[in-house]
């Protein structure tokens, strides 16, 4: 029979009853007993690493935002063998990146101590015996820095603030001099030596293309549309349903693109029920091949601080950011196919006509 997700292991009855404090310091009493408490020297000897855990963001967005350190570790360590730990909606967006031999898969739901799944994950990285354990999440839940402490890596690295010892022992802080998040997180692959790699493209199979072009077609798009992308979900949420639709028909009535929306958060159900009163082109919750696809037919992209900017930008597909003046710095950087419609409290009319005025700029 199968397991309900979140299921509880034999052990969570054992313990629970003790109380979140001292549950946790008798995970953090095992932990200790069971890691090499040797010194560490940094930068690490590239040809003694074997086996790396990388443990990713539960978030996708902060997930995609380390992109650029995953290559840089995959890269400097060529000889490793690479696996991932991630939550299941981010694993889709890192399961055939080159050279990724394998990914640990959990759901939120099952994020705790003694779930069933924890244990499980935890039995099976206990046996890998890995060198390097790599935590690009600032904030872990406490059980997947169990997880992280159980690999038993002699290195066990991860940002400042992000674990304690024993879970982690090297920890480090992030350039702060550089405002931009994908190139501030590049501090932990630095401190391992590994040269930065910025700049990444995401590259589209042919079969996700010939899927998508199909889609398109039956949406009665025509295949030489100028499409483009508009972010509903961030939109929608963050600045209401009213100026989603003044920028969706601005763009409609005002130039040559044929827009269409995309929505990509599991839970947007008003989204959703709006898409479907809108005469506008709506895709929704597409596997990430198919969805990198969409916007690679896609002429423009128009999105704010969310996964589809972070994937448009990867794909180097011309993407207009809208952000609030404060959020500018830490998450967007000029590139060749990027440009900035920043805001002030709240979007507005004024906010569509600089869009407007962007994507008439734009090639």
């Amino acid at each position: 029979m199968k397991k309900a997700i979140g299921a509880r292991s034999k052990k969570y009855y054992l313990f629970w009853p003790l109380g979140k404090r001292i549950r946790r310091s008798i995970l953090t009493w095992y932990i200790g007993r069971k890691c090499s408490r040797s010194l560490v020297q940094m930068p690490v000897e590239q040809k003694s690493i074997r086996k790396i855990l990388c443990i990713m963001p539960e978030n996708v967005l902060d997930a995609l935002q380390q992109v650029g350190t995953v290559v840089s570790i995959v890269s400097h360590f060529d000889n490793a063998e690479i696996n991932l730990l991630c939550e299941v909606r981010v694993s889709p967006f890192f399961q055939k990146m080159y050279r990724v031999s394998g990914v640990f898969e959990y759901t939120s739901n099952e994020c705790y101590e003694f779930s069933e799944k924890i244990e499980e994950l935890g039995f099976l990285i206990k046996q890998e015996e890995y060198d390097l354990c790599v935590m690009l999440d600032k904030r872990p839940p406490f059980a997947v820095a169990y997880l992280g402490g159980l690999s038993r890596a002699p290195i066990r690295i991860c940002y400042s603030h992000a674990a304690a010892y024993p879970y982690c022992n090297v920890r480090i802080t992030p350039d702060e001099s550089n405002t931009y998040l994908p190139t501030r997180n590049l501090s932990l692959a630095k401190h391992l030596g590994a040269p930065p790699r910025m700049n990444n493209k995401w590259i589209v199979s042919k079969e996700a293309l010939e899927e998508i072009e199909h889609l398109l077609r039956e949406a009665q798009i025509p295949a030489d549309a100028a499409l483009v992308g508009i972010d509903a979900c961030e939109f929608y949420h963050r600045h209401g349903k009213q100026w989603l639709e003044l920028l969706c028909s601005s763009i409609n009535e005002n130039t040559s693109l044929v827009p269409y929306v995309y929505l990509h958060a599991f839970d947007a159900v008003d989204v959703f029920n709006w898409a479907g009163t809108t005469k506008i082109a709506a895709f929704s919750h597409l596997k990430v091949s198919r969805w990198a696809a969409l916007i690679h037919c896609s002429k423009h992209i128009v999105s704010g601080r969310s996964p589809f900017f972070e994937l448009a930008n990867l794909l180097h597909k011309s993407v207009i950011g809208i952000f609030e003046q404060s959020e500018i710095d830490s998450n967007f950087c000029k590139f060749p196919h990027t440009q900035v419609v920043s805001y002030q409290d709240a979007a507005n009319e004024s906010t569509v006509r600089n869009i407007l005025d962007s994507l008439s700029s734009l090639k």
